[in-house]
């Protein structure tokens, strides 16, 4: 019945959707150049026009380089990343490895419904800056910024700048390299502002810690703890972050396998207060819960924005034919072969990095039970 219910919602959003986009459709396709509408497509051209700097100041080309340096470096934390996926995976298998790799945004598969809003929202802010980047170094570079807007894919904001494509052509390779890598660079700053968030401002941010499973006749699981109890103290002390909850635990010595060890757990069930008591016996170092942080509103928009800002870091980063690393990928080895060579070299890369990312996709939730 659940799983019914669940179904039923998602087939009722979907054609809310699409009844939305049809009419939307009807009523503003072929309007204006500014405002195009197509079925799941929707795009705002603004008259925005950044004029170019006659030249650059020290600082500028500071950030600019910058930037590269940080594209660089997201380049081999993407290979690292996946290397690792794909080590574990097929070579080194290890319990739930299915589950660890690239999951593509799916509402209601992979992103929970009720998860659904904040997500959106992190990936406007992650998109808008993005682009907002490529404008400001394109200006530092000397190149003219003709247009900039936003985009609709269905219900997935996006946002967009237009460089002047003549003027970029032309650019030395140095110049367009920059312009490229300043949405990465973006991406970066903004996954560590709220990877710091996330880390300082976590008593803020959340509401207490969420147990999302716990393991069949472990300490936690004979004491009583369920899945989705709310973790509120341990030993009376209160705890707010998972950060809390280990340092908690590592006071009590609960690593020690060696050693019985008594504590008390006091959660949050439906609304109810209960306090339980775990024993964890000796040659156990673990009470046994998989938990996470339980976030509000304002944290798991702080969450989502740390976590899709470093992964979109990583993939435009990465040679991925309609990526940042793939055009720089593209001018830097046809600068070094002449005639379709460095092209050819190019879309092999390009295909052998994409075979990859199609190994580690998982359609495992964002989010843990």
């Amino acid at each position: 019945m659940v799983i019914r219910r669940m179904v039923s919602a998602a087939l009722a959003i979907v054609a809310a959707v699409t009844i939305a986009w049809t009419i939307a459709w009807i009523l503003y396709k072929n309007k204006n150049e500014k405002l195009l509408v197509y079925p799941f497509f929707f795009m705002l051209r603004l008259p925005i026009t950044i004029n170019p700097n006659k030249s650059s100041n020290k600082t500028q080309k500071v950030i600019s380089w910058v930037g590269v340096v940080l594209l660089f470096i997201s380049l081999v934390l993407f290979y690292y990343e996946i290397f690792e996926v794909v080590y574990y995976r097929y070579f080194k298998t290890i319990p739930g490895a299915s589950k660890i790799g690239l999951a593509p945004l799916i509402p209601g598969v992979t992103v929970p419904w009720n998860i659904l809003p904040y997500v959106l929202i992190a990936l406007g802010i992650a998109a808008l800056f993005h682009e907002l980047s490529h404008a400001l170094v394109a200006k530092f570079e000397g190149l003219k910024v003709k247009s900039a807007g936003f985009l609709l894919f269905a219900f997935i904001p996006a946002a967009f700048v237009e460089v002047d494509e003549d003027e970029l052509k032309k650019a030395k390779i140095s110049s367009r390299v920059k312009v490229y890598s300043a949405g990465v660079a973006a991406n970066v700053i903004l996954f560590l502002i709220f990877m710091g968030l996330v880390s300082g401002a976590c008593p803020h941010l959340t509401s207490g810690i969420r147990i999302v499973s716990v393991v069949p006749k472990s300490p936690a699981y004979i004491a009583g703890l369920n899945k989705g109890d709310i973790i509120v103290s341990i030993n009376g002390v209160k705890v707010r972050c998972i950060n809390n909850v280990v340092q908690q635990l590592k006071n009590i010595g609960i690593n020690n396998p060696n050693k019985k060890i008594s504590l008390s757990m006091t959660v949050l069930r439906g609304g109810t207060i209960y306090t339980l008591n775990i024993i964890k016996p000796k040659g156990y170092s673990k009470v046994g819960i998989m938990i996470v942080n339980n976030f509000n509103d304002m944290g798991y928009i702080v969450y989502f924005s740390a976590i899709l800002n470093y992964a979109l870091a990583l993939v435009n980063a990465a040679p991925l034919f309609i990526t940042d690393g793939a055009k720089i990928l593209d001018d830097l080895l046809r600068l070094r072969f002449r005639d379709n060579l460095g092209k050819i070299i190019s879309m092999g890369i390009q295909s052998a990095t994409l075979l990859l990312v199609l190994s580690v996709l998982t359609i495992a939730p964002i989010v843990p039970g």
